[in-house]
């Protein structure tokens, strides 16, 4: 959900991805309201075809007025370029398509200025589902113009950005070798080689997010594959970020989490945990 179609930022639409599995023509669609989020809302065609089911993220270049998404569809990165930008109309014009990446989709996206330049960038995991390995980073030059790094580390289906030591370009996720979940700190180039370090239990299947509480990075984790490891818990940054960090349960039970959402902590209150395939439970 973002303000795809309204400047003034007073009436959200959404933006929806669909898969091709078990059946159907898959595609991205935006969906308006007529004015009240509670009302009526209308779908509107951004592409028609293909299989869109993993994650797309809105993202905003200088000089936009609107969003623009980057979507993992048909076994791609596919940036898709808001209409709005260019004096046309969301809603009837044609969201024209810029792959970023052409050899693999993702499962999960972040979207962060990695490596300092003042540009937003494009992490990526990898995919069980796609086939796509390692994860990686598309490096933004222009909107137009993007490098592909893989790496860090080899980290499988959910990946997030994170502070360490005041930087917000540290990255997180379960490794692919079911050794757990670790975080790498940025080289200082967009080649150079990602410093690991253990963070806490969990196999591959692992879901990540990251938070702030009291000024520093936290770090969710939860069960999102079998053999079940850990429910849903939470991590904090010891006085030594690059020693295992502190964990503490939140529910030992919780199973097959796709995807977590949080925001910041001003207190020890976890906000918002949203289930995925198979057993779905949410706290707040």
């Amino acid at each position: 959900m973002d303000y795809f179609t309204d400047a003034s930022r007073t009436n959200p639409s959404v933006i929806v991805g669909f898969g091709q599995h078990p059946s159907g023509s898959g595609g991205i669609y935006l969906y308006t309201n007529n004015g009240s989020i509670t009302g009526a809302w209308t779908g509107h065609t951004i592409l028609a075809s293909g299989n869109c089911y993993e994650r797309t993220r809105p993202i905003t270049f200088p000089g936009n007025t609107f969003p623009n998404v980057v979507a993992s569809c048909k076994d791609q990165i596919i940036l898709f370029n808001n209409p709005g930008n260019t004096g046309g109309n969301p809603v009837t014009d044609t969201w024209t398509q810029t792959v970023l990446n052409s050899t693999g989709g993702t499962h999960q996206i972040r979207i962060a200025d990695i490596d300092g330049d003042g540009k937003l960038d494009i992490v990526c995991s990898a995919s069980k589902s796609l086939g796509t390995s390692p994860n990686f980073i598309l490096y933004q030059d222009t909107p137009t113009s993007w490098q592909k790094v893989d790496g860090p580390g080899s980290l499988q289906d959910d990946i997030d950005v994170i502070s360490v030591s005041g930087a917000h370009n540290a990255i997180v996720g379960p490794a692919a070798d079911n050794s757990g979940i670790y975080w790498f700190a940025y080289p200082g180039s967009r080649t150079g080689s990602w410093t690991r370090n253990f963070l806490g239990v969990g196999n591959k299947g692992t879901t990540v997010a990251a938070g702030t509480k009291d000024g520093k990075d936290y770090v969710i984790v939860a069960s999102n594959e079998e053999p079940w490891t850990g429910g849903l818990a939470y991590y904090t940054q010891p006085a030594d970020p690059t020693q295992p960090w502190l964990g503490t349960t939140v529910d030992a039970t919780y199973r097959a989490v796709h995807e977590i959402s949080t925001h910041t902590w001003v207190g020890p209150v976890l906000h918002c945990c949203r289930g995925g395939a198979g057993l779905h439970r949410g706290r707040r």
